[in-house]
């Protein structure tokens, strides 16, 4: 099984390194303005991750870093600047619950319990 081991050094983290197999993606030409798409949103969805393309030009990598600290508050005040009639507003919570089964198994559990209260008041079950 997985094994949890001590590690001092910062570069925690994923990184996720793609390179098509050219056997199989013959005819393909993905423009870096999609990945480039692709990141940005995932980094407004993403609070606080940043998300960094690299693209191989050459012998070289160009690099574009996306973060929003916020989330979608820093993306929102980046839109609408200074032009805002108001600042950002954002409220947030944190509601613990059941999750379905959980939910489900409870409410089974009740419909049982008064189908067994009915049945021993009707005299069916004792």
């Amino acid at each position: 099984g997985l094994k949890k081991e001590p590690y001092s050094k910062k570069d925690t983290g994923t990184k996720i390194t793609w390179k098509p197999d050219l056997d199989v993606f013959t005819d393909i030409d993905v423009q870096p303005e999609y990945f480039i798409d692709i990141m940005k949103r995932q980094a407004i969805v993403n609070a606080g991750v940043e998300f960094i393309f690299r693209n191989q030009n050459g012998k070289s990598f160009d690099s574009q870093s996306f973060i929003y600290q916020n989330g979608v508050v820093d993306h929102v005040a980046a839109l609408i600047g200074g032009e805002g009639l108001t600042s950002v507003q954002h409220w947030e919570t944190e509601v613990k619950t059941r999750d379905r089964r959980q939910a489900g198994i409870q409410m089974q559990d009740e419909y049982c319990g008064r189908l067994f209260k009915q049945g021993q008041r009707d005299g069916i079950l004792s």
